[in-house]
C-alpha cells in the first residue's frame, strides 16, 4: 500500500497576488519557470549571499524507489528537517521516476531546488532528460558551484547501484544509467574540486569507482554492499554539519558513516550492510600496487595450479550483491579479502593490502560482513565476453582485463603482446597519475615501476588453454556406502564441486533444492564423497530452495527465492558458526534483470506475512532447461518460524555432483539416488 503524498512548502506555494507584485518588482527576469535560465539571470534571482562552508549538491535519480515506496521524498523530509544554518547550502535536482510522493515535484521535468527554513524553493525547471547522461549531471554540478560559492563541494548520487559493471542512477523515464566512464566524463567536464563524493547506493564503494573520482575529488563515501530504500541519515549528519560547518570531507564522511548505522540499528538493519570513507588521494598508489598484482596474475596463467590457488581464494573472499547461478552476479569482491586469501600465491598482495589501508581511512560492516575492508573490485565469479566489454569501460588496466579474458579462453596472443607494448615501450609507469591531479587536489609525484622480471614474463606470455587438459572422473558407491566422485585426469584444472540436489515432482518434472557444498573434499588427491544427512534446509517445516553465495570461516550466506506481494523477492539467510545456529537476515529483491542494477527495496520478515516458496523446475526431457519456477508451498511467518535442518520424507532423491573447471565451464556427472527409508540412507547409482 502506498504511503500518502505530502507536500513541502516551497516558492510554488506563493499566492497568485503575491506572484503579480513579485513580477512587477523584478525588471529583466524575462525566462519563465518552465525554462533554464542564465548564469547572470541564475544569480540576480536566487542571490545566495556571501561565499558559504559548504555546498552540497544532491543528484536525487528517484526511479522505482520513489514511484512504489517513496524512498526519495522520505529522504527529502530529513534533510528539510535538519538545522543546516546559513553556512551550508543544499541543493537538488530531481528526475528519473514517472511519479514523486511529493506535490512540489513534478515527474515531467527536470527541477532545481535548494533548501532554506526548512522547505524547498523551486529555482528552475529544465526539459526532462535522463538522468544517466554525464551532460545533465556535468550541468547540474556547474550551476550548483557558479550559483552557490562555497569553500567545498560535496556531490550525492542517490539511487540504485550495479557496482563497476553497471554503474549508477539507473532513469526510471529512459532506461538509462550512469557508467563510470560516463561518470568521469561527468565530474571532468564540471571541472570542479569536489571535497567529498558521496554515493547513497548500493554495490559502489569499489576500485574502479574510486579512480573514476581520483584527481577531481578528496574523499569518497559509499556502500560495498547493499543500502536498503531507507538511505542514509541525512537530517542526523546535516544537523552536525550545520553546528560545525568548518569540518572537512574527512570529518563529514566519518559523521555520514556513523548516522548512517545508529539509523540502520533503529530499523533493526545492519547485519550484512557496509559503509565506508576512501582518501582518493591515495587512490593513485593503491591503483598503482593493483596493476602490479594485476601483472601477476597474468603471469599465473601459465599453469593450472597458480590459476586454481587464485580462483579458490577468490571464491572464499568476501562478497557483495548475492553472486549465485539463481539470482545473477553483481563480481564484486572484497578487495582486502581477495588479498588475504591470495597472498600466498600473490607476492605483491601485502603491497596491495598496505595501499588499501591507507586509502580507506574509515569503514563500518555488519556482524555477517566481517571480512569487509572499505572497497571492492570486480573479480569473475562468473565470466562472460560481456561482462568483459562492460568492465573495460571502468577500467583502462590492460593487465587485469587480459587477465579477464585468460579466465574466458579468450586469448590472443598477437593482440596481447601489441597492447602490452602499447602501455610499456614508451617507459610508461604505472605509478606516473600526476596528469590526474590538475585540479588541486593532492599530488602524484612518487616512483613506482613495474619489476623487471615481470616486465619479461609478461612480454613473454604463454597462458595455458583449455586445450591443455581434460576433465576425466569416475562415479561409484564406495564400500562404506557413500556416493563417490574421483577425478582420474584434468584435477589441475578443477576449481570447485558441489552437488545439486532435487526432488521429483510425478509427472510434471522435477524440483531443485538447491545447491550444496557439504562434501569430503580432497582436491590434492581429487576424491569427494557425499556428506548427505536426510536434512534439507527449510522454515519450520516447508523445504525451500537454498543456495550458498557466500562461505567464510565465520559464517556461511544462503540465498532463497520467494514470493511476496505477488513479486519474487529473496531471503537472506546465514549459518553463524560462533553461535551454531541459523539467522534469517531480511529479504531483498535482488538485480534487477534490465539495468543489472541491485534493488534497494529491504524488509525484515514480521508477523502476518504470506510467502510462496520457490523452485526452479525443470522437465523430464533430457538435456532439458529451467521450464519455469514452481510454488511448492505456502506459509505465514509469524514470530516463532525458523529456518533450519529439516528431516527429508522417505522417498528418493536426485543427487548430482558439478564440476566446475578455472574458466567457468561446469559438467554434471550423472544422478544417483538418495533413498531415504526408516532414518536410513542408501545411495543407488543410475546408469
Amino acid at each position: 500500500m502506498k504511503k500518502q503524498k505530502r507536500r513541502y512548502s516551497g516558492i510554488r506555494a506563493l499566492p497568485f497576488l503575491w506572484m503579480m507584485v513579485l513580477t512587477l518588482l523584478i525588471t529583466g527576469c524575462s525566462g519563465s519557470s518552465e525554462q533554464p535560465v542564465s548564469s547572470s539571470d541564475q544569480n540576480k534571482a536566487i542571490s545566495p549571499g556571501n561565499k558559504s562552508e559548504w555546498t552540497i549538491m544532491f543528484y536525487l535519480c528517484g526511479t522505482d524507489l520513489e514511484s512504489i515506496n517513496g524512498y526519495a521524498s522520505d529522504n527529502i523530509y530529513e534533510i528539510l528537517n535538519a538545522e543546516m544554518g546559513d553556512k551550508v547550502n543544499f541543493l537538488i535536482e530531481t528526475g528519473g521516476t514517472d511519479t514523486w510522493w511529493s506535490d512540489e515535484i513534478s515527474s515531467d521535468e527536470l527541477q532545481r531546488f535548494h533548501v532554506k527554513d526548512h522547505k524547498l524553493h523551486e529555482d528552475m525547471s529544465l526539459d526532462l532528460a535522463s538522468m544517466g547522461e554525464p551532460s545533465t549531471l556535468s550541468s547540474f554540478i556547474r550551476w550548483g558551484t557558479e550559483n552557490w560559492p562555497a569553500e567545498k563541494y560535496m556531490i550525492i548520487l542517490w539511487d540504485h547501484g550495479g557496482g563497476s559493471t553497471s554503474g549508477i542512477c539507473s532513469d526510471e523515464l529512459f532506461g538509462d544509467y550512469l557508467t563510470l566512464k560516463e561518470l568521469k566524463t561527468a565530474v571532468t567536464e564540471a571541472n570542479v574540486p569536489i571535497e567529498l563524493v558521496g554515493m547513497d547506493a548500493c554495490l559502489m564503494a569499489t576500485l574502479e569507482t574510486a579512480e573514476t573520482f581520483q584527481g577531481r575529488g578528496h574523499y569518497m563515501v559509499a556502500s560495498e554492499e547493499t543500502i536498503p530504500g531507507t538511505g542514509w541519515a541525512y537530517d542526523a549528519f546535516l544537523n552536525q554539519l550545520g553546528k560545525k560547518p568548518g569540518m572537512d570531507g574527512k570529518a563529514l564522511g566519518t559523521i555520514i558513516v556513523d548516522t548512517y548505522f545508529e539509523k540502520l540499528k533503529k530499523l533493526d538493519y545492519g547485519q550484512e550492510e557496509t559503509l565506508s570513507l576512501t582518501d582518493l588521494t591515495k587512490v593513485p598508489l593503491l591503483s598503482a600496487s593493483f596493476r602490479d598484482l594485476s601483472n601477476e596474475l597474468v603471469l599465473s596463467t601459465q599453469n593450472y595450479e597458480s590459476m586454481n590457488r587464485i580462483t579458490r581464494g577468490a571464491r572464499k573472499a568476501e562478497n557483495f550483491g548475492s553472486n549465485n547461478d539463481y539470482d545473477g552476479y553483481s563480481n564484486m569482491v572484497d578487495l582486502g579479502s581477495l588479498l588475504d586469501n591470495t597472498r600466498e600465491e600473490l607476492h605483491q598482495a601485502d603491497k596491495v593490502k598496505k595501499a588499501l589501508k591507507d586509502a580507506v581511512v574509515y569503514e563500518k560492516h555488519g556482524e555477517y560482513r566481517t571480512n569487509a575492508n572499505g572497497l571492492s573490485v570486480m573479480y569473475p565469479l562468473y565470466l562472460d565476453q560481456e561482462t568483459i566489454e562492460l568492465y573495460s569501460t571502468a577500467t583502462d588496466n590492460k593487465a587485469y582485463l587480459k587477465y579477464l579474458s585468460i579466465l574466458d579462453n579468450n586469448y590472443d596472443s598477437d593482440e596481447w603482446v601489441n597492447s602490452w607494448m602499447e602501455e610499456l615501450g614508451n617507459g610508461v609507469k604505472p605509478g606516473e597519475y600526476d596528469s590526474y591531479f590538475d585540479s588541486g587536489i593532492g599530488d602524484g609525484g612518487y616512483e613506482y615501476e613495474y619489476d623487471q622480471d615481470a616486465i619479461n614474463g609478461l612480454h613473454n606470455l604463454n597462458p595455458v588453454q583449455e586445450s591443455d587438459y581434460a576433465i576425466r572422473y569416475k562415479t561409484y558407491i564406495d564400500e562404506d556406502g557413500y556416493y563417490t566422485l574421483e577425478i582420474t585426469s584434468g584435477l589441475e584444472a578443477v576449481a570447485n564441486v558441489y552437488y545439486d540436489f532435487c526432488m521429483s515432482l510425478d509427472e510434471e518434472g522435477y524440483l531443485v533444492l538447491g545447491k550444496g557444498s557439504d562434501i569430503e573434499s580432497d582436491y590434492e588427491n581429487g576424491i569427494f564423497s557425499d556428506n548427505f544427512r536426510g536434512v534439507w534446509l527449510g522454515f519450520d517445516d516447508h523445504l525451500v530452495y537454498a543456495e550458498v553465495i557466500e562461505e567464510t570461516e565465520q559464517y556461511t550466506l544462503y540465498s532463497i527465492p520467494v514470493m511476496y506481494n505477488d513479486k519474487r523477492c529473496l531471503i537472506k539467510a546465514a549459518y553463524d558458526y560462533d553461535k551454531g545456529e541459523y539467522v534469517v537476515l531480511g529479504m531483498y529483491e535482488g538485480f534487477d534483470p534490465k539495468t543489472g542494477m541491485l534493488s534497494r527495496m529491504v524488509k525484515n520478515l514480521e508477523p502476518g506475512d504470506h510467502l510462496g516458496i520457490v523452485f526452479p523446475l525443470y522437465t523430464w526431457e533430457e538435456d532439458s532447461e529451467v521450464d519455469g519456477e514452481y510454488v511448492l508451498d505456502e506459509i505465514t511467518w509469524t514470530k516463532d518460524t525458523v529456518f533450519h535442518e529439516v528431516e527429508l520424507e522417505d522417498g528418493e532423491y536426485f543427487y548430482n555432483y558439478v564440476i566446475e573447471d578455472v574458466h567457468g565451464n561446469v559438467e554434471f556427472t550423472g544422478d544417483a539416488i538418495a533413498e531415504l527409508y526408516d532414518g536410513d540412507i542408501t545411495f543407488y547409482q543410475l546408469d
